[in-house]
């Protein structure tokens, strides 16, 4: 399961990262478990651990972790990201915020909070006058990112005002070796003197690489173990090896699996194999089509040939059958 890249920046609120589910499910996962009585992480790994290290100690084991200090990527300007800075080179941009006062005086962030579209310029002004109701997170990639590939999915994995800051960070740490990022996400805000706020129990879809530049962040984790202790909305679908919760589509609990173990949708995937069966189909018609018109019966080595075509059109046929029935599904 590919690493997500999340930046946090001016954040001094306590967050909850947690994996869970509401009922029994079927739970396939192998990795890490916290020991009974174990409330902490212990683990505090080097900023300069080699990625195949990293990856097999703590990645690939699903075991969380703790730098000791920032990265030293020479692309990551971090010192330098003041808010004056990030006024300055990127206040035109427009973002998503979330607005906590919006409805009903909220006084914590996450799914329950409404989200308003402001000059990322105004965001910053308003932390800058201590105005504690907003708050950056993820952006919806899909409401700012204009080219997408072939099923609908933006080919970029920052949105604004991380693309204006592309020059000030490592679109991908070199800690992540080869794994590749799902989407970088700037979370910024400001809690108050005094005060705290916290986006809420909930689980994330993909692995997360917190980098937190200015501020006070504290997170509580919950392995996939403990799923049935926790509660969530909606059905647990499945929990794969590698602690993927996947939720069962609506009103179809009898369905297959919708989410492959990397996070690839198996709708996605059908596309991909129907469209295969279509090109390994036509290219195999038109290969027998061409030796009935050209080669000659009469010779053995011919006749060899044409059946071996035939054949292979027919698992083609098979393997085009098999592929739209998936894509049905």
């Amino acid at each position: 399961m590919p690493l997500s890249s999340d930046s946090c920046t001016e954040s001094e609120d306590d967050s909850d990262d947690t994996c869970h589910v509401q009922c029994t499910v079927f739970n396939e996962y192998e990795g890490f478990c916290p020991p009974p009585g174990i409330t902490h992480v212990t683990d505090r790994v080097s900023a300069v651990i080699k990625p195949a290290d990293f990856f097999e100690q703590y990645v690939k084991t699903r075991r969380p972790a703790v730098f000791g200090s920032l990265f030293g990527d020479s692309a990551f300007n971090d010192r330098q990201w003041t808010n004056l800075y990030l006024l300055a080179r990127a206040g035109e941009a427009k973002v998503l915020v979330e607005d906590r006062k919006c409805e009903n005086d909220l006084v914590s962030f996450g799914m329950s909070s409404s989200k308003v579209e402001m000059k990322y310029g105004d965001f910053i002004k308003a932390l800058l006058a201590q105005e504690t109701r907003y708050y950056l997170t993820t952006q919806d990639l899909e409401r700012f990112v204009d080219e997408c590939d072939e099923f609908g999915l933006p080919k970029c994995v920052a949105a604004q005002p991380l693309v204006t800051l592309i020059d000030n960070y490592p679109v991908r740490p070199t800690i992540l070796g080869n794994l590749v990022p799902h989407q970088i996400s700037l979370w910024q805000g400001c809690t108050g003197k005094g005060s705290s706020s916290s986006s809420g129990l909930h689980h994330d879809f993909h692995d997360n690489l917190y980098l937190l530049i200015r501020g006070r962040k504290r997170f509580r984790l919950f392995p996939p173990s403990a799923a049935e202790l926790l509660h969530v909305f909606g059905h647990m679908k499945k929990i794969h090896k590698n602690g993927l919760i996947v939720y069962a589509l609506p009103q179809d609990n009898a369905g297959p699996v919708p989410v492959r173990a990397d996070g690839a949708p198996m709708s996605i995937i059908a596309h991909q194999k129907h469209q295969e069966a279509e090109q390994n189909l036509e290219q195999a018609e038109n290969q027998l089509e061409h030796l009935r018109s050209s080669v000659s019966m009469d010779k053995p080595e011919s006749k060899t040939q044409l059946l071996a075509a035939e054949k292979l059109v027919e698992a083609c046929e098979q393997q085009m059958d098999s592929a739209l029935d998936d894509l049905l599904r």
